[in-house]
């Protein structure tokens, strides 16, 4: 586990725990509760009020701990939902906006 979520280090996610022994595929399809990071260029800091334009992050990378870091084997997810940015989705950690 990354040391950044919310998960103490003895702990399993849902998506964890089905796998182990079990060869589920897992899922996780809505609102990402539980973290998410914007990953950055090298030597780049965090523009939050420009997430998905800024020239500092690096959209070619997945989300730092979205769920493809606690075991999921794919998602759909929004980080923030309406209410805050970026107003996008992530699919498998990816941003799916186009920001060239």
């Amino acid at each position: 586990h990354s040391e950044q979520n919310q998960f103490l280090s003895y702990q399993k996610s849902i998506a964890e725990a089905l796998k182990q022994g079990s060869n589920y595929t897992t899922s996780m399809y809505g609102k990402w509760h539980i973290g998410g990071k914007i990953p950055l260029k090298e030597n780049g800091k965090s523009n939050k009020r420009m997430k998905i334009t800024s020239e500092d992050h690096d959209w070619t990378q997945p989300l730092i701990d979205g769920p493809q870091d606690i075991g999921f084997d794919y998602s759909f997810i929004t980080n923030s939902g309406i209410q805050n940015q970026p107003y996008s989705f992530f699919r498998d950690g990816f941003l799916t906006t186009n920001v060239s």
